[in-house]
């Protein structure tokens, strides 16, 4: 299945994330890090927009 399209889904979606292995017992690469980033930028940006280089 794929992830969800939208930010807003892929951050909730995390709540169910869960641990594949006991904490410090193996390496599993997931950085989820990117899809919070966005969503926080599209909630404290509240759709605003910027073209150009302007202030």
């Amino acid at each position: 299945m794929p992830p969800p399209a939208d930010s807003a889904r892929r951050v909730a979606g995390l709540r169910a994330a869960r641990l594949v292995s006991a904490s410090g017992a193996r390496f599993h690469y997931f950085n989820p890090n990117y899809d919070v980033l966005a969503r926080l930028i599209e909630v404290t940006t509240a759709g605003r927009t910027r073209t150009g280089c302007e202030p």
